[in-house]
C-alpha cells in the first residue's frame, strides 16, 4: 500500500511479467469528490523532473491521459 498525501503527484509502475494477464487494479481513497476541471497530467518523461525511471525490456505502455500530459514547466502550480 502506498499513501500519497494531497495534493500531489502520485506514479505506478508496474512491470508487465508481475502479472499474468498485464493488468493491475489501482484504488484511491480521497478526501473529496473527483473534479475533472481540477485535474491535470504532467508528462512522464519530462525533462526538467528528470525521473531516473527503472530500466525495462519493455516500452511504455501510457494512457491516452499521460501521452498528452504537459511539461512540468506549463504545468500549474499549486499554491
Amino acid at each position: 500500500m502506498k499513501i500519497t498525501p494531497s495534493p500531489i503527484s502520485d506514479i505506478l509502475i508496474i512491470e508487465p511479467d508481475t502479472y499474468s494477464d498485464e493488468r493491475a487494479s489501482v484504488l484511491y481513497k480521497t478526501i473529496d469528490y473527483w473534479n475533472p476541471k481540477s485535474e491535470y497530467c504532467i508528462r512522464w518523461d519530462d525533462p526538467t523532473l528528470a525521473i531516473d525511471w527503472p530500466k525495462s525490456n519493455f516500452p511504455p505502455i501510457l494512457s491516452t491521459k499521460d501521452f498528452l500530459g504537459v511539461a512540468w514547466l506549463d504545468s500549474p502550480k499549486i499554491s
